[in-house]
């Protein structure tokens, strides 16, 4: 957006560096009054991208690619633009330099929305996805990460528990992404034993908040995630395997969520029995299902930072030496 302003701006200024030059003073006080505008805008800049990211989130929620938004807010941001150029010197009289503007700038942003479909179009060709289903390059919603832009490190290390949500849905391409990546998970013996149970109903995620100690932020989360396993799916297996194989799905949950852009809390059920109970209750789970966690999930309205955890006390090597 920022370039395609600048490139029509530039026929805009330059449209005015001819008044300037032809007419005399009144023009140069014109000018001089653009370029205060335009240094507010800069100083808007962060409100229109918070702005643009809004909109992208709503497309996403409602299914809709941002690659298709986003020629559209260029094409929009061209034609404002234009419009105060073509004014401003059909105001000063020239009426023939106006048209040239105007007809400038349709050229522009018809080029640009071409050029962002070729584009968009060229990068997911390029991206294609992954063996499990997920993008290999970047993520199509607006305001979430591309593939490049965070290391795996980078997001393990700043990830943290986020109890606060926007009221703004999560988009299903989005749940489905989170849900691949804990499916990526391992498990013993590959067995996969996880069950993954999305709630966005509000009077379920209020009864989460009602029911469990710890899941209060449940009420104003857009959705949770049930991570349980489904003990059928596990025959044979002594002990409790499926915990480790259901809480390696939930952090890799967590970690997709942190990810792309997404705030959420991992709040405990098993192995307190009052809180298997409740949420088997609320959701109506079989008795050979059992909920590990509730995890709340949304885009954060905090943003708190993570703790430090590195501590070299806490390693050992070759037995237990002091």
């Amino acid at each position: 957006m920022e370039q395609v302003i600048q490139v029509t701006g530039l026929c805009v200024v330059g449209a005015l560096l001819a008044l300037v030059v032809k007419r005399g003073s009144p023009e140069t006080a014109l000018l001089l009054a653009v370029g205060a505008a335009v240094v507010v805008a800069l100083a808007l800049a962060g409100v229109v991208k918070e702005l643009l990211a809004f909109l992208g989130e709503l497309g996403s929620a409602s299914g809709v690619s941002a690659d298709l938004f986003v020629p559209l807010y260029k094409t929009i941001g061209i034609a404002l633009v234009v419009q105060v150029g073509g004014n401003l010197c059909r105001d000063a009289g020239e009426s023939a330099l106006a048209s040239v503007v105007e007809t400038a700038g349709t050229l522009c942003a018809l080029l640009a929305a071409l050029l962002t479909w070729w584009l968009a179009g060229d990068k997911q060709a390029a991206a294609g996805t992954s063996a499990v289903g997920m993008p290999a390059a970047g993520i199509s919603a607006a305001g979430l990460p591309a593939a490049g832009e965070r290391s795996a490190l980078d997001v393990i290390a700043t990830r943290t528990s986020v109890r606060a949500y926007r009221d703004c849905p999560v988009g299903a391409d989005t749940v489905e992404l989170l849900l691949r990546a804990a499916m990526a998970a391992p498990s013993a013996m590959n067995r996969q034993p996880w069950v993954f149970v999305v709630v966005d109903d509000k009077a379920l995620l209020q009864k989460f908040a009602d029911s469990l100690q710890y899941a209060k932020m449940a009420a104003s989360a857009p959705l949770a995630v049930v991570v349980c396993a489904d003990l059928t799916r596990n025959p044979g297996a002594s002990g409790d395997w499926w915990v480790m194989d259901a809480s390696a799905a939930s952090e890799n949950l967590l970690l997709a969520a942190h990810a792309v852009g997404l705030g959420a809390v991992w709040t405990g059920v098993y192995p307190r029995s009052e809180r298997v109970k409740a949420v088997r209750s609320i959701l109506g789970l079989p008795g050979s299902v059992v909920p590990l966690n509730v995890i709340p999930i949304g885009y954060p309205a905090e943003t708190p930072e993570p703790k430090q955890k590195w501590n070299p006390d806490n390693i050992r090597y070759n037995g237990w030496t002091e």
